[in-house]
């Protein structure tokens, strides 16, 4: 139905030349495409899927990144993004919506190379938590000039604007809605529907020492952060190893504060939980009733393994009548 409906818009024009209008397997035919069409377009409009790892599954995973020579964890966007600089022609355009995951976590540290080497980053932006699409995602807006030559650079900064939600405080400029804040000035905005935000405009900076994560620059972030390193002693980093929390993606079923009331009693493989309610500067909150977490996983080297549930009977009938929700 769309190519149709694309073949209607477009016509021939006034040319009267037919648009050639495929529907495929982007990655097929990038992957397939020789040397000869290569390179071969000026412009791409994409919003690829994301998918992440766990549900792309391990075996899609590692053909994705042996096709495209991506590393780590491979989300199916990334792909999408090697894939679109194959067929783009030196000085084509690209303008993309992705999630803006890929700009700080450790797993976009590949990607974040490979546009910086392929391409001159035009513009970023960071559309936050405005929902201005059905889909949970946080999602991001990259405007893209692939270049000829490896590492080809560009004198020109990249633009990098953001918008988040901001307290209901203060004045705030009347906008229409997100896209129309983020073309004016920088500031607190409230939209037509009531929402306030926080309208953000300066440059992409680049963090080598943090795994060139990508922030947005203004002078006085600038300022604050050059006045936060004069009085730093040490960094959380150089003490230690810092971890990610758990992710449980079922607070409701793997946190509770009554487990000992649970029919049959509690699960066996329950842990001591703690969480941002009882974080402290030096230590720790005591809670009362103090939250725990069933944290199925058990340690194996250096790896987190799934336990035999057959082991821990109380454990799986609890999970068991949470089945609907978890599947």
């Amino acid at each position: 139905d769309a190519v149709r409906g694309a073949r209607s818009r477009l016509g021939g024009g006034e040319t009267g030349a037919m648009p050639q209008i495929s529907q495929a397997d982007f990655l097929e035919v990038a992957a397939a495409a020789d040397a000869e069409d290569r390179g071969s377009y000026d412009l791409v409009i994409a919003n690829p899927p994301y998918v992440r790892t766990q549900v792309l599954g391990a075996g899609s995973a590692q053909a994705l990144a042996k096709r495209f020579g991506l590393s780590g964890r491979v989300d199916l966007y990334y792909a999408f993004v090697e894939a679109i600089a194959r067929v783009l022609g030196p000085g084509g355009w690209a303008g993309l919506i992705v999630s803006n995951r890929f700009m700080t976590v450790r797993s976009g540290a590949a990607l974040r190379r490979h546009l910086a080497e392929r391409f001159e980053i035009a513009a970023v932006w960071d559309l936050g938590d405005t929902r201005l699409f059905e889909a949970a995602v946080l999602p991001a807006v990259l405007l893209l000039r692939r270049i000829g030559a490896p590492r080809e650079t560009s004198a020109r900064p990249t633009r990098f604007s953001s918008i988040y939600t901001a307290p209901d405080t203060g004045r705030a400029a009347r906008r229409r809605d997100p896209i129309d804040a983020l073309q004016g000035s920088a500031g607190r905005v409230r939209l037509d529907d009531g929402r306030r935000f926080l309208v953000r405009h300066g440059t992409l900076h680049t963090e080598p020492t943090l795994g060139e994560l990508w922030r947005l620059a203004t002078p006085s972030s600038e300022r604050w952060l050059a006045r936060v390193a004069a009085h730093t002693h040490t960094t959380f980093g150089e003490l230690g190893e810092i971890r990610v929390g758990v992710k449980s993606t079922a607070d409701r079923v793997f946190i509770r504060k009554d487990w000992e009331e649970l029919p049959g009693g509690a699960p066996e493989l329950l842990r001591p939980l703690m969480t941002h309610h009882v974080a402290r500067r030096y230590r720790a909150a005591e809670a009362d009733p103090p939250r725990r977490i069933l944290y199925p996983h058990a340690t194996a080297g250096r790896d987190r393994v799934a336990v035999d549930l057959d082991r821990f009977p109380r454990s799986e009938r609890y999970l068991t009548t949470h089945r609907q929700a978890l599947e």
